[in-house]
This record gives C-alpha cells, structure tokens and sequence, in this order.
C-alpha cells in the first residue's frame, strides 16, 4: 500500500478510536447495569443526559412481574437540607418506566434506583448517585456539521501529524486543512450548538472553565502556532507532531467533565463539574 494512503487508514483508524473512547469514558454516556434478582441477571441503561424540552424518561427491562422500582432523585448540586423526592415506576408489560421531571437548560438531577421484590429492596447507584443534566434541543443543520468537522479536524491533524513523523512534504497541507476544519467545527457551530443546548455562546477562558470549549481553544492555539512557526523556520516538523498529539490529547478528553451547569439561585448558566465517579 502507498505510504500515503497507509497513514490515511491508520489516521482514520486512530480518530475512530479517540471518539469512542471519549463518549464510552465520558459523563453524559449512559450507565450501563446488571441487577441480580434471585438468581436472574437483569440488563438496562440509566440515562446521565436528556436533550429536549420534555420529561426525562428512565426505562428498565423486566419481565418479571413481581418487581416494581422507585427512583429518587434531587438536585444537583445538592441544596443544603434537599431531601430526596420519590416516583414510582410504572409497568407497561415487560418495561419498567419512570419520568424525572424537566429542569432548565444545563439544570442537573442526581438519582437512584430502588428495585422491590417481594423478599427484599435493592438499590443501584445509592452510594455513587447518577448525575442527570439536561440540555434543550439543537437543530440537525447546527448538530451535523458541528460534529463532521471536528471529527475532520481530529482526522487532518492526526495525518498531518503522521505525515510530518514520517519525512512526508504534505504534512504543511493537512495542518493548514486541520486548523479550517477546527475553526468551523468548533468556533462557527460549536457556539451555535452551545446557544442552542444551554443558553450561552463561550462559557470557555475569559468567561469559564468549560472545559469542551477550553480544549477546543488549546487545540486552536497549538495548530497557530505551528503554522506561524512554518513560516518562520526552514524546519519546522515539530510543530506539527507537537500540534498533533495535543489536538489528540485534548480530544481524549471527555465532554461535559467541566461543562454548563444551571446555578438556580442566580439563573445564569456556570462552569460546573460531573464528577467522573459517577
């Protein structure tokens, strides 16, 4: 195989990589559980995010009749003396379903599960409770190219990189492509998806600590500084190596560790923090 196409495989292959890691690793994923009740494992999902204006909904596959569930749940951050409020499941045949109810853009709640069965309770994430934050809905045409360009950006960086470690001449050219792809992907519509998600445009430096905008602005400043430096030095490869493994650094980075976060005494949208434990 052509040395070129080669690095675009192992490119592609190394940017697959870094985003399933990021979404399995991060906060918002959902939490995958196995309860044994008398023998019989039982597999489901508790939802960690909720995108659009409505209910958020915990479902739970169980066909065994003869267990019911309750969820409670508070907000997060906890509110000194908040006690936990309580909802009942309801069964539709084999499901299990129970409704959190709908906070603010960037508002959190943090939950259990109660599973009840005629001998005994048992309770996941008591000790570990899930972390539920909310978002309001973003358009398909925002949403989409956010997302292709930032994962071109992840793709041209990293073979600009590749490119540059292995004597290649067109690494100058994917770094250049890189650093478009990343200026449209992440300042064009990442704050246009952000408006639309949480209320606010840049809750990065100088206004917060988001740290999915914080990232993508050292992403930002290692690739200008290593196409300045193309510029001013005959030898340069460095830079680019250097831009790249921060750009793949930075993406490994899971979202929303440092995200929005409702403060719901001033109503103003905050640098919050969903701790990884959970």
């Amino acid at each position: 195989m052509n040395n070129k196409y080669l690095l675009i495989v192992l490119s592609v292959l190394i940017t697959i990589s870094a985003s399933v890691f990021q979404k399995l690793v991060g906060p918002t994923h959902p939490d995958w559980m196995k309860t044994d009740i008398s023998g019989q494992v039982y597999k489901y999902k508790l939802p960690r995010s909720n995108a659009g204006e409505f209910l958020a909904p915990i479902k739970i596959e169980m066909p065994n009749s003869s267990v019911s569930a309750k969820v409670h749940y508070k907000h997060y951050p906890v509110i000194e003396g908040e006690e936990y409020s309580v909802i009942n499941f309801e069964r539709n045949d084999n499901e299990l379903i129970a409704e959190l109810p709908h906070q603010s853009a960037a508002g959190k709640l943090m939950y259990y599960i109660e599973l009840i069965t005629p001998t005994e309770s048992i309770f996941e994430k008591k000790d570990t409770p899930i972390v539920l934050r909310y978002r309001d809905p973003v358009p398909i045409g925002v949403l989409a190219p956010h997302i292709f360009f930032m994962f071109f950006a992840m793709l041209l960086s990293t073979l600009s990189g590749l490119s540059a470690a292995t004597g290649r001449l067109d690494y100058k050219i994917w770094g250049r492509y890189a650093i478009i792809s990343l200026i449209i992907g992440g300042f064009i519509f990442g704050p246009i998806m952000q408006k639309y998600a949480f209320g606010e445009f840049w809750t990065g430096i100088p206004f917060g600590w988001d740290l999915t905008d914080n990232k993508t602005l050292i992403a930002l400043i290692a690739w200008t500084y290593a196409i300045f430096k193309c510029k001013t030095q005959e030898e340069n490869r460095v830079f680019f190596i250097f831009a790249a493994i921060t750009t793949l650094a930075v993406f490994l980075i899971p979202h929303s560790v440092l995200g929005s976060e409702l403060n719901r005494e001033s109503g103003k949208v905050v640098t919050g923090m969903i701790s990884l434990l959970f």
